[in-house]
């Protein structure tokens, strides 16, 4: 997939990136964040520090039905995390 203007432009997505104060949660495909050199370089740093999780199959309707009808506890936390 494409990337958009905002994951393409560095500049722009450092100021995404550093305006949270306590906490920021990133969504987004892993494929798609491969195409543009700083959000893989995010992706690849998130994987190596164990921040990632993997979605379980069935996330994407997550807006539809709502989380435990779609994917119940099902969510993979990460290398250590329960």
């Amino acid at each position: 997939g494409a990337v958009g203007t905002l994951l393409s432009d560095w500049r722009r997505l450092n100021v995404a990136l550093t305006r949270s104060q306590s906490k920021l949660i990133v969504l987004g495909s892993a494929s798609t964040m491969q195409h543009a050199p700083v959000p893989a370089a995010l992706f690849t740093l998130a994987n190596a520090r164990g921040w990632a999780c993997t979605m379980p199959a069935g996330a994407s309707v997550l807006g539809r039905t709502g989380w435990k009808e779609t994917v119940g506890d099902d969510l993979d936390h990460g290398p250590g995390r329960e």
